[in-house]
């Protein structure tokens, strides 16, 4: 099975670095000792709200999934729901509920299941894909990312990936970007 994980970190500089950095060991370390990524979630919320400080947190996504079978667990902390587009051209979110990791005290991470058929394909992302604004302020939004990758589902991950990238910049134009943009694009082969 392999873990696809994005996450955002609150803030910038060089502290949402290194916490990045931190979450990034946490859940390494977390991963051979946990038996379910909900375990790996709460268990990695509880020592980063513990560790940092109250304004310092990050959502995050984490999908495991078995590429023979389609199988995929995941837990939402907090972060956009990614979009599952269907074989068959119909758009899910992939959702479970879940706060930001180290924003509160208490876990409320629950993991649930997808099934990745052949020929499905899924965007992850973060909000500085859905956010990106252009010269009259209006969003990317998930709708303008669903259609392009309705557009282009009988495309490679790749080509998905590139051609998502191309309409975000068409769509901002000359505007400036506030947010970094993260996107990873994961397709089951038919």
């Amino acid at each position: 099975r392999i873990l696809y994980l994005v996450a955002d970190v609150a803030g910038k500089g060089m502290g949402s670095a290194i916490l990045m950095s931190n979450i990034q060991a946490t859940l390494r370390a977390l991963l051979e000792h946990e038996p379910t990524l909900e375990a790996v979630a709460r268990e990695a919320n509880k020592l980063l709200h513990a560790n940092t400080p109250a304004n310092r947190y990050a959502t995050a996504f984490l999908l495991l999934l078995d590429p023979e079978t389609g199988a995929a667990d995941f837990v939402n902390c907090g972060h956009n729901n990614p979009l599952l587009l269907r074989a068959s051209g119909e758009v899910e979110q992939l959702d479970s509920p879940g706060l930001a990791l180290g924003m509160m005290p208490y876990a409320t991470q629950e993991q649930a299941l997808a099934q990745f058929q052949p020929g499905d394909v899924a965007a992850i992302y973060t909000d500085g894909v859905s956010e990106a604004l252009n010269l009259r302020d209006e969003e990317f939004g998930v709708e303008r990312l669903a259609e392009v990758m309705q557009r282009l589902r009988d495309e490679s991950a790749e080509t998905i990936l590139e051609g998502i990238f191309q309409a975000i910049e068409y769509h901002v134009g000359d505007a400036p970007q506030h947010d970094d943009i993260t996107l990873m694009v994961l397709k089951r082969k038919p």
